[in-house]
């Protein structure tokens, strides 16, 4: 009898030993939230939990996991980088890269045998995603995205909407309203390429609210004035 509780003991001692000296599970807080990522020791496998419920936010199967403002995550794997809500809801599917600005992520598809990967733009508040097909798209002051498109600008609304279209070849948001300028003739253009000079009196000038809305036409010396000071 002793001799089999002699042999239990050490059974239980060797089992004891062998699960402290297992791969442990880690986890590192992102600072300033109830998150964190996770991963069993040596696995290279990250994931995402939720440490005041327990809850598992994305399971470990990523590289490499991190933490955006608002609650939002991203997790990489072979496939590219995605980023995903505080439920574990995929909102931007792999990419070859992802930013975040201020109320909207921004990114960059992966390239294909047909050329660079398509850009694009995730808006928090709308939850809605602009597939980029223009030269450039940006978020500006107004809580609307400027575009610039073939030469020429216009402004999107958070749904993805033309509200100013891609016709003016000047366009700023002061801080109040927009103002756009655009050729009269683009045959006969307000700018000589040659020599840079401008003949104001070839161009016709507007403001737009933030609604896009269209407030009054400029005079020529009222152009001038604004888009001269922005230059």
């Amino acid at each position: 009898m002793k001799k089999f509780y002699f042999l239990a003991l050490v059974a239980t001692v060797i089992c004891f030993g062998l699960t402290s000296c297992g791969p442990k599970m880690q986890q590192a807080r992102f600072e300033n939230t109830n998150f964190a990522s996770v991963t069993v020791e040596g696995s290279g496998q990250y994931g995402i939990k939720d440490l005041t419920t327990g809850k598992e936010i994305l399971p470990q199967i990523y590289k490499s996991v991190g933490y955006y403002y608002s609650g939002f995550f991203t997790a990489q794997d072979d496939t590219g980088v995605q980023l995903f809500d505080e439920s574990g809801k995929c909102v931007i599917p792999a990419q070859a890269q992802i930013n975040a600005k201020d109320g909207y992520f921004e990114f960059v598809g992966n390239k294909t045998s047909k050329g660079p990967g398509a850009k694009g733009i995730y808006v928090i508040a709308t939850g809605k995603t602009i597939i980029n097909v223009y030269d450039a798209l940006e978020g500006d002051g107004a809580g609307n995205f400027m575009f610039f498109a073939k030469g020429l600008y216009g402004v999107l609304n958070p749904e993805g909407e033309t509200i100013i279209p891609g016709e003016y070849n000047l366009l700023i948001w002061d801080g109040e309203q927009y103002n756009a300028l655009k050729n009269k003739n683009p045959k006969r253009p307000y700018l000589d390429e040659k020599t840079k000079k401008i003949n104001w009196s070839r161009a016709e000038a507007f403001t737009f609210g933030k609604d896009g809305k269209q407030l009054k036409k400029l005079t020529t010396a009222q152009a001038k004035k604004i888009f001269e000071a922005k230059k």
